[in-house]
């Protein structure tokens, strides 16, 4: 066989292999991931008042992104997939950061303008800077949350943006490379603190810091409206009247508690006595601050029957037990649970319902419930029901002391932090300036330092990344663990640390706090 047809055979037979080994970056492609990070984006935000946006390719080049009111439609130039896919394995961040600046805009109810543009917005009616940057910084954060990191790649970004559609002369309508610049070292820094405010506030709930917690969760608000910050945020409100004082104002354990153990040794208010008239007041304040902001989280999201549960349990800690079974019922909440609920989540239901039969004088019937659900697997769950169960027959609830996992690490120094020698360096945000309230926040080679300030007080944190083992034989108190995505939350405040452990029992990372 000659040389020509050996060359012929290897381009029949290789070349087509190799095209079938390429990845597949054609704007069909990009146009797929772009609707797989539109659905993340959406999830993350969960404010399905607005429906989904459309995602489709503009049918010319001049707009890199605009987002079309009328259509809920998100256009995308083939210019703009062109820019992403230079991003190599940023790719998909980029895009992430384009799409949720245009989502961003579906939220803005005081802009008028019928459609934005995503370079010129000079030329665009009825918008401005102040649009621009907000949609920036909301949707970087929202991006964030869906898992996408975008805020080292903003710079480079925008420098092959402004490459790509030639507007690196200053064009008419068209903010300079520099202005945009600028404008993106605002945005970078305002997502850094939100995004440390986040993270700031997750644990100083998890650790039962819950008025610092619901400053940290209303900044948020100022900047970003999102079903799971409204979620959060009536969560802690709760907490915060379960806690505020010394002592308990609530015999039973409610599923969205977390170290009921704490509560449970406090004193129990007699029902004759009760809290003092300011004292209640603002108990009740704190509760209708928990409903407001679930109802909005369950408004945003019809879907989501975590708000619903959380809306039924507050309805308990109010005293409302006739209005709490108007609303299981209007709500089908047991339906929905079966439908939309996990096991857990069916039997936290149980565990609430339970409550209120209890609280209703339907005594055998929350017995059986309770004893039922002391036998399910969740041993958090199934020791709040043996709680329960002890309050319920007049005994005294049953907790432990001292029973924390043994964590070695969290008595060391890191990164040569001595938390009680930390003072604020570096950024400060004001998280209430009404309360005089503050953030400090270091980021250090191996960890990350918070620190908390108001008037003469501090509070500090020093958060770790890694990887350690846990055996599940060493977890003997389940009133420390708090349920989590992928895994759980584990606070010991006796060792005052905080283990995050993923659901194979490995603990991704520790907070230890002064």
């Amino acid at each position: 066989m000659g040389p020509a047809k050996i060359l012929k055979m290897l381009r029949h037979f290789i070349i087509p292999a190799l095209i079938l080994a390429a990845p597949d970056f054609s704007n069909g492609q990009i146009l797929k991931d772009a609707q797989e990070i539109i659905g993340k984006l959406y999830k993350a935000n969960g404010n399905m008042i607005i429906p989904r946006p459309i995602v489709k390719l503009s049918p010319g080049q001049g707009r890199a992104a605009c987002y079309l009111r009328s259509a809920n439609t998100i256009e995308l130039s083939p210019l703009i997939f062109d820019v992403c896919r230079s991003m190599g394995k940023d790719s998909l961040a980029a895009l992430a950061f384009v799409l949720g600046h245009e989502f961003s805009h579906a939220f803005q109810n005081d802009l008028k303008a019928s459609e934005t543009n995503f370079l010129a917005y000079h030329r665009t009616d009825n918008s401005d800077v102040g649009h621009e940057e907000a949609a920036d910084v909301s949707g970087a954060f929202m991006a964030y949350l869906a898992g996408y990191r975008t805020l080292d790649l903003m710079d480079p970004f925008l420098d092959r943006i402004y490459d790509k559609f030639n507007l690196n002369h200053d064009l008419r309508g068209y903010p300079s490379l520099a202005e945009r610049k600028q404008t993106s070292q605002k945005v970078r820094k305002m997502v850094d603190q939100l995004i440390s405010t986040y993270e700031a506030a997750n644990m100083l709930s998890a650790i039962g810091q819950y008025d610092l917690a619901v400053s940290c969760y209303e900044y948020i608000l100022g900047w970003y409206h999102g079903r799971e910050i409204y979620n959060n945020l009536g969560v802690t409100y709760s907490r915060l009247a379960l806690n505020f004082t010394g002592q308990n104002t609530e015999s039973y354990v409610y599923p969205l508690e977390m170290e009921w153990g704490t509560r449970m040794k406090k004193p129990l208010v007699s029902r004759g006595a009760g809290l003092p008239a300011e004292m209640a007041m603002l108990k009740d304040h704190y509760l209708q601050r928990s409903q407001d902001n679930m109802v909005q989280a369950a408004r945003m999201d019809k879907t989501s029957f975590t708000a619903d549960l959380n809306i039924f349990c507050i309805y308990l800690l109010k005293g409302a037990y006739k209005e709490a079974m108007e609303f299981y019922e209007r709500n089908s909440l047991q339906k929905t649970s079966d439908l939309l609920g996990s096991e857990d989540h069916r039997n936290k239901l149980r565990m609430s319902y339970a409550i209120a039969k209890a609280r209703m004088g339907e005594i055998e019937q929350a017995r059986r419930i309770w004893t039922d659900l002391s036998h399910v697997q969740n041993s958090a769950i199934a020791a709040q029901a043996l709680i329960n169960l002890a309050v319920l027959d007049g005994e005294k609830a049953p907790t432990k002391e001292n029973s924390c996992v043994t964590f070695k690490p969290a008595s060391k120094d890191y990164d040569g932090i001595r938390l009680y020698r930390e003072y604020p360096r570096g950024d400060t945000i004001m998280l209430n300036a009404e309360k005089g309230m503050l953030m400090t926040v270091r980021d250090l080679p191996g960890s990350k330092v918070y620190v908390l300030r108001q008037g003469k007080g501090y509070l500090r944190m020093q958060r770790v990344r890694g990887q350690w083992n846990m055996n599940r034989h060493d977890l003997q108190d389940p009133g420390k663990i708090q349920q989590a995505d992928n895994g759980f939350l584990y606070h010991c405040d006796d060792g005052r640390y905080l283990l995050k452990v993923d659901k194979d029992l490995k603990i991704r990372e520790w907070v230890k706090y002064d």
